[in-house]
């Protein structure tokens, strides 16, 4: 995971040795353990980084840092770095094997799953933690934002965050200020006072200063420290410091740009240029600056006192060391010294001079940075770095080795940024990338999917030279193993899955077939995402035990790949359609072994482990098991809540209505289908939401509330005859509460040719508990037309289909007058 997880950026940097220990800074710190956050905000240079780190250094308390920089406005980076600290000093957390399987998961948001993630894991512990997180200005990413907001308001009473930022971040701050739960720490309490300044410049700095001296710097910096470096290091070897000062004037930008030319200037050319040319680094090693300076090193070198040699004596890791030493803003980021970063502002002020002095350099340093990285095995910085050069080739070749493993840990959203930042031409001639961008979306913005793909297929259909009428051919005369094959069979799968929607099965079969049969074997992940657009076109074809197989086997793909999302997923649709089958008994174990495989790899936190715990909440309903079945449609709900789960949410509480319908609370079954027709509202399109008013109108007849449902079924123009096109699950349950609206309505034929429709679809695909029900409710209406005979016909056979597998709510909710004709059944 070294190119994912940068293991520096979750470490406590070391503190220095020579420093002035601000013990009234501490003791305000001190007080941030009974505060939810504490911000140090101050403006660039402040020591707002250094008093943390000091801080912590003298307190033998759980501490977890995450020193960010702008790469961490990547949602799926910041995130594996934010859930990674914390179990740097509590091992006992699960937040990163937990995360990794949400963050696979489509469409699931930072927001509202890891955060919820982020706070039951913390609700653990039982000693005190506090977080830090370092240059929390540089985070502008709304997302982020809205997840520290959430995770402030719920989190545990023994977890404290502390943010250091050269502005206030974009959090609820006064909510926090108004509820005592703020510590601020701000540019005022960060100046150095006069005692400090004086310390700091005679025993830090080594300056013989007078009083008066360092009174006067005082004055002219505001306290303000790394004004105070520039100057203490403009002021060695000066014959007239008292002169030197009183010229210094202007803003704290003015002093940072004169000071700053003042040091840079004065040191030798070629160390200049080193500084120089690393400059276009967020953060470096030896061997890292030894790949971008090897030319330097036949220069001859001057440190201090001391003269180096060339090549065969001297490398990076000893000038770092060096710079390190003299204070000039080279900063550690661990004990050992491996790894350094620059003071953001002299990493901005190198930046441009590099610009000025050296323009034709700028390309090939990230060109050579890319290079060492790529050969680390830092892919993603390599990535960076091939971006920032300007060379899209290679960015491209590296991206394209990356995608297969990013859509697998659910990394799509940086996998969108890097191949949107390479340009058009490049992408015609790199069709894996354009096919990268397009998996991205699908499992992460499925509307935004939907928008774009006719633009992307038109650009790929060119490139590949290749549409629908030859892709078929071409696949079968593509080589085995090539990369053509690999292409075209992921394309094809885009294009079936296109075609899902337009409603032509048959065509759409053919083509997921196709790409199957073109894929790798071992391309599990892939394999898992084709077997389930398989069988999800063979269910909406009427296939159901094609449509059950090729879940099987979409399931046992996804969990060869590691992706515990695409293995759930696939358990999850399996399991539905063994229930549509009628084959409760075989869809509950299935339930329960997706279940067991939750808790077996720790990702609870997974969007559809709540659907799991309400599909089974619905297995159990129709087994009567009611105390069961509240129990775990509650828990899929709370489940479903954690991570924003809308089709948990939705399904759960019309389930839930049922259930409490079935233990006679009928307020609380109105609030539960009122809560459930909300969360449908919230699914793009109008299938949920009129799904959902159909359970609502089948709930209004049971409660004697005619009217109500009659305005439903008019409102949704509803009549006799029906459409014999019944394709969608929504249709079918409409139907089914029109017929039980006939019925109370005492439109007895009517209902009774409604139901008849619906036997003979739902027979014809294999729907077997639609069947039962059906045949449940043509059972009244032919007891209600006083064809007592049919009726009880009718009646055993629903019976052989519904008693090996324990249906039950299906007849006791049909109240009395189905109990009757069950004890006339019996009877015979």
């Amino acid at each position: 995971m070294s190119d994912t997880l940068i293991t520096t950026k979750i470490s406590i940097p070391p503190a220095r040795l020579d420093l002035i220990h601000r013990k009234r800074l501490f003791e305000q710190l001190d007080s941030c353990i009974s505060k939810k956050l504490c911000v140090v905000s101050a403006p660039a240079g402040f020591g707002k980084t250094t008093l943390l780190i000091d801080w912590a250094s003298q307190h033998d308390l759980p501490l977890t840092w995450f020193s960010l920089d702008e790469g961490d406005n990547d949602a799926d980076r910041f995130l594996i770095h934010l859930i990674s600290a914390p179990e740097s000093v509590e091992p006992q957390l699960q937040l990163v094997e937990t995360s990794t399987a949400l963050r696979q998961a489509p469409g699931a948001t930072p927001v509202n799953a890891i955060s919820a993630i982020i706070v039951n894991e913390l609700d653990k512990l039982q000693a005190p933690l506090t977080i830090v997180l370092d240059d929390y200005h540089l985070i502008t990413n709304p997302e982020i934002h809205d997840m520290l907001s959430f995770l402030l308001d719920h989190l545990p009473e023994t977890v404290h965050l502390i943010i250091a930022s050269r502005t206030n971040p974009a959090l609820p701050l006064a909510k926090l200020r108004a509820r005592g739960q703020l510590l601020e720490i701000t540019a005022l309490d960060l100046r150095f006072s006069s005692e400090e300044v004086t310390q700091f410049l005679q025993d830090v700095m080594g300056l013989e200063l007078s009083q008066e001296d360092c009174s006067s710097l005082e004055s002219r910096t505001e306290g303000w420290v790394t004004g105070l470096q520039l100057a203490a290091l403009s002021l060695e070897g000066r014959e007239d410091p008292s002169g030197f000062i009183a010229s210094l004037s202007g803003t704290h930008r003015y002093i940072l740009d004169y000071l700053a030319e003042e040091v840079f200037n004065h040191l030798p050319e070629v160390l200049q240029d080193f500084l120089l040319y690393i400059s276009p680094l967020e953060r470096f090693t030896g061997d890292l600056c030894d790949a971008l300076v090897s030319d330097l090193f036949q220069r001859e070198w001057q440190l201090g006192p001391q003269h180096m040699g060339s090549a065969s004596e001297l490398r990076s890791k000893v000038i770092l060391e060096f710079l390190e030493n003299s204070h000039l803003f080279v900063i550690p980021l661990d004990y050992e010294r491996q790894w350094y970063r620059f003071h953001p502002l002299f990493s901005e002020f190198l930046r441009n001079r590099l610009a000025e002095d050296h323009p034709g350099k700028v390309l090939g340093l990230h060109q050579r940075a890319s290079e060492w990285f790529s050969e680390g095995g830092f892919t993603a910085e390599a990535i960076h770095h091939a971006l920032l050069a300007q060379d899209a080739d290679r960015a491209g070749d590296l991206i394209a080795e990356r995608i297969k493993s990013s859509l697998v840990r659910g990394e799509t959203s940086r996998l969108i940024r890097w191949i949107e930042e390479i340009p058009a031409d490049t992408l015609s001639k790199k069709p894996i990338l354009e096919l990268g961008l397009l998996w991205s979306l699908m499992l992460s913005d499925p509307v935004k999917f939907k928008r774009r793909i006719h633009e992307h297929l038109a650009g790929l259909k060119e490139s590949l030279g290749v549409d629908e009428s030859i892709l078929q051919a071409r696949l079968a005369e593509s080589e085995d193993g090539s990369q053509d094959r690999e292409v075209l069979s992921e394309f094809a799968l885009l294009v079936a899955y296109l075609s899902r929607d337009q409603g032509d099965h048959q065509h759409t079969i053919a083509l997921f077939e196709g790409a199957l049969n073109a894929l790798p074997e071992d391309e599990h992940f892939t394999q898992s995402f084709a077997l389930a657009g398989l069988a999800s076109t063979y269910g909406r074809a009427g296939k159901m035990k094609m449509a059950e197989r090729a879940f099987a086997q979409a399931a046992e793909h996804g969990r060869k790949s590691g992706s515990a999302y695409a293995f759930i997923a696939a358990k999850d649709w399996e399991a539905t359609t063994q229930a549509l089958q009628g084959r409760l008994n075989q869809a509950r174990d299935t339930y329960l072994t997706a279940i067991g495989y939750i808790s077996e790899q720790g990702v609870e936190g997974l969007p559809l482990t709540g659907h799991a715990y309400v599909g089974l909440a619905e297995i159990l309903l129709e087994k009567n098991d009611l105390d069961a079945a509240l129990a775990h449609v509650e828990e899929g709900i709370r489940r479903g809540g954690q991570v924003n789960d809308i089709d948990a949410l939705r399904e759960g509480h019309l389930i839930r209505a049922r259930i409490l319908v079935a233990l006679g609370d009928e307020d609380g079954s109105q609030v539960a289908i009122d809560e459930g027709i909300e969360f449908a509202r919230q699914i793009p399109g109008l299938s949920c939401l009129q799904e959902a008013q159909a359970w609502e109108a089948i709930l209004q007849i049971s409660h004697g509330a005619i009217s109500s449902a009659a305005n439903w079924a008019s409102n949704r123009g509803l009549a006799v005859p029906v459409d014999l096109e019944v394709v969608e699950a929504t249709q079918e349950v409409e139907r089914k509460a029109f017929a039980r609206l006939l019925l109370a309505q005492r439109k007895i034929h009517e209902a009774e040719a409604v139901l008849m429709r619906l036997l003979k679809w739902s027979e014809k695909i294999g729907l077997v508990r639609s069947t039962v029900e059906i045949l449940v409710l043509l059972s009244l209406a032919l007891h209600a037309a006083r064809d007592r005979e049919t009726a009880l016909r009718t009646l055993a056979r629903a019976l052989m289909l519904a008693e090996p597998e324990g249906f039950a709510r299906t007849f006791i909710d049909n109240g009395p007058t189905m109990a009757a004709l069950l004890q006339s059944a019996a009877a015979q």
